[in-house]
């Protein structure tokens, strides 16, 4: 009886290995849009409008203009509700990001943002599943990590805030990972232009500052993945591998250049840019001031209060 159940026992390892080795990629990516619709449900319902601090300060009259002038068949160059008039590309925003244009010509303004949102956090997750399955993680374990990261602070802190470019840029982290990994791995160039595609989303959202760290990130993560795989040893593949990841990295910018040719003629007339302005010094005068220094350890203390504005009660 020993035997027998020792052979039973072994048997039947690889099956319960088997059954617990889910879910595929595209059951993975319905899960994570399917829970990233939900959760953003509320801002589809008539009547219902999706909540953020900026966004609604500044942003939603930005897109509303823009939104009625693409659908009028023109191309805004001057947004007349700022200070007067300011021209578009000082700040497209994400409006050339393909989601966001995309969402614009598919469902009403309103539901632009959400529908955005619903997209990214998704990407999010999917992103994630495919590096941690890149990385030799079983599927369910992969699954966790896309849960993991689709709904982290990193993503849903800036909701709050209505802040859709630096969700994007977020999003897409995991994925280009991933693109980078597989790409230096099998050294093909397919993947290469996943990185490409990818770096574009990020860098049409104009979220600048964050893009610059994604990209910096990649790089490092590149160099790690070029020594952990053993591609720095082989002279020519290395060669071919650097290549196909820097003609990528020039590629996302020749796609994103729609946001960043016109800016160029804009810099001089900018007070960042322009003589006299505000250069390196003075941005690194004060890099840690002495109230977001006291925020690391109370957060509380260099945030904004938002409040209802007939109550006070916060919001």
């Amino acid at each position: 009886m020993a035997k027998t159940a020792s052979k039973q026992t072994r048997g039947a390892t690889p099956v319960r290995e088997a059954a617990i080795d889910w879910p595929s990629p595209w059951v993975a990516a319905a899960v994570y849009f399917s829970l990233s619709l939900l959760f953003f449900l509320p801002a589809f319902l008539p009547g219902r409008h999706i909540y953020g601090t900026d966004y609604l300060g500044g942003g939603y009259f930005f897109y509303h203009f823009i939104s009625e002038r693409l659908a009028a068949g023109d191309l805004p160059k001057w947004i007349p509700y700022i200070f007067g008039g300011l021209p578009l590309f000082s700040n497209p925003g994400s409006t050339y990001q393909p989601v966001h244009f995309l969402s614009d010509l598919l469902v009403p303004m309103p539901r632009v943002l959400p529908a955005v949102f619903v997209v990214h956090f998704a990407i999010a997750g999917f992103g994630s599943y495919l590096l941690a399955r890149e990385l030799d993680c079983r599927r369910w374990i992969a699954f966790v990590a896309g849960l993991s990261f689709q709904f982290t602070g990193i993503l849903m802190s800036w909701v709050y805030a209505g802040h859709d470019g630096r969700i994007i840029v977020a999003s897409v982290g995991p994925l280009l990972f991933f693109f980078l990994h597989r790409g230096i791995r099998r050294v093909e160039a397919v993947w290469f232009a996943g990185v490409a595609g990818t770096l574009a989303l990020a860098l049409l959202s104009f979220q600048i500052q964050n893009s610059y760290y994604l990209l910096l990130a990649a790089a490092i993560w590149a160099v790690f993945c070029l020594i952990h795989l053993g591609v720095h040893r082989r002279g020519a593949v290395l060669g071919k591998v650097v290549g196909m990841g820097l003609g990528a990295v020039t590629f996302a910018f020749v796609l994103s250049a729609v946001n960043f040719l016109p800016f160029l003629s804009y810099i001089p007339e900018s007070p960042r840019g322009m003589e006299g302005g505000r250069g390196y010094e003075y941005s690194t005068s004060f890099s840690m001031p002495v109230p977001e220094l006291l925020s690391l350890a109370v957060p509380e203390q260099a945030g904004a209060s938002v409040s209802d504005p007939v109550t006070g009660a916060p919001l």
